[in-house]
């Protein structure tokens, strides 16, 4: 019987909830005018955004959906797709670790 190569083995630890494409801001930057982004998936810890290729991002930027406005970091950036984690949901050490490395 064939195995499953190692990048298709579902390697979450919680749920991610398909919300249907929603639109939700970002603040790439502090102090940045606020960005529409489609949210492609959510789970308690963090979400899946796709984002203007061209947008620069700082280590921690803030994700806003109506008055509820919640700080993440980074986590991955693939082209115009990012991971965020947010801030309250990471361990400590991730909140401040390199992207690149």
């Amino acid at each position: 019987m064939p195995t499953v190569p190692n990048k298709w083995i579902e390697k979450r630890t919680e749920p991610r909830q398909d919300v249907g494409n929603e639109i939700v801001q970002l603040e790439s930057k502090l102090g940045a005018p606020l960005t529409d982004c489609l949210l492609f998936d959510l789970s308690e810890h963090g979400a899946r955004l796709l984002i203007p290729q061209e947008i620069e991002l700082a280590r921690v930027v803030h994700v806003v959906v109506g008055n509820i406005r919640k700080p993440a970091w980074v986590a991955w950036r693939k082209d115009a797709q990012i991971g965020i984690e947010f801030l309250d949901a990471a361990p400590l050490w991730q909140q401040f670790r390199d992207p690149a490395l």
